[in-house]
């Protein structure tokens, strides 16, 4: 039922994206797009079990975790002061770095990488 729930909305953004596309066209927002794009789709292909592979959607998963903390932390760069950008920059390029080491070394690409799930959002929530 929640996956539903959290499809709708996923949808209804991306749709409400669409629609007012020539108002965010010269904004950051514009980004929102594809993004929401590629999280439908995800959804859509979590939903019918597409991604499955041995029972588990887990290294799918850790694709659109990686592109989600991408996203959101060079949007929220590009809203912040430019002196502080490269330090934020480094932070977030050492995160990633960190994130992929872990997926494919650590925990697995095949598991969910949630140490660098952890990670990530404590990277979000500096930024923020």
């Amino acid at each position: 039922m929640f996956q539903s729930f959290y499809f709708i909305f996923e949808a209804l953004a991306l749709i409400t994206a669409l629609v007012q596309y020539k108002k965010i066209e010269k904004t950051p927002y514009l980004y929102f797009l594809p993004y929401l794009l590629l999280i439908v789709l995800y959804e859509i292909g979590s939903y019918f079990k597409i991604f499955v592979v041995n029972h588990s959607n887990a290294w799918i998963t850790n694709i659109v975790i990686s592109i989600e903390f991408l996203f959101y932390s060079c949007f929220l760069i590009v809203l912040l002061a430019k002196k502080l950008r490269a330090r934020l920059v480094i932070l977030v390029a050492s995160t990633f770095l960190f994130t992929v080491i872990d997926v494919f070394a650590i925990q697995g690409f095949w598991n969910l990488g949630t140490i660098a799930i952890l990670v990530q959002y404590v990277v979000l929530i500096i930024l923020v």
